[in-house]
Order: C-alpha cells, then sequence, then structure tokens
C-alpha cells in the first residue's frame, strides 16, 4: 500500500443533492459513488498512499475497525484503477 495514487486529468468530480458522479471525459461515463467512495476521491491529490487515505478516512469514521476501512480503501483503489478514473503516480 506504499504507491501513491493520482486522478486522471480529464475527469470531473460533482457532488449533487448527496450523490458522488465522477465524469470520465475521455471515456464518455458516468461513475457513481456512495459517501464513503466521494470522500476517498477528494482525497485522491497524487500525493497520499493507500494507507494514508485510510488513516484519513479511519480519522473520520470513528468506531469502524481500521483493518475494514484499510480493506475497504484498497478494493476502492483497485476498481478505480480498473475503469482508468486513477493511476498510480510517478
Amino acid at each position: 500500500m506504499n504507491a501513491i495514487y493520482r486522478r486522471q486529468e480529464n475527469t470531473e468530480f460533482l457532488e449533487m443533492e448527496g450523490e458522488y458522479l465522477v465524469l470520465d471525459q475521455d471515456a464518455f461515463t458516468v461513475t457513481k459513488l456512495n459517501e464513503l467512495g466521494g470522500k476517498i476521491w477528494s482525497l485522491i491529490d497524487g500525493s497520499r498512499t493507500a494507507e494514508q487515505l485510510a488513516e484519513l478516512i479511519a480519522a473520520q469514521f470513528r468506531g469502524v475497525e481500521p483493518q475494514r476501512i484499510r480493506e475497504d480503501v484498497r478494493l476502492f483503489l483497485e476498481r478505480l484503477t480498473s475503469f482508468g478514473l486513477i493511476r498510480i503516480a510517478g
């Protein structure tokens, strides 16, 4: 979980009435995120590892087991990478 993640350049993020949407301008797709996904997306700025993202999320969701948060963040990052919305920086 040491890789640093960065959003792809041709994406836009919208929050509308409690829904979170990522628009991929290259693929002409819209990906809907849940609340946790929206929070993680907003933290992906090209300077944080998955572990750092998980720590920031854990601070917002006290009472949730840190291992569960790490696993959720890892899976979320894998999915976004497979959709082409984020990449490993470098």
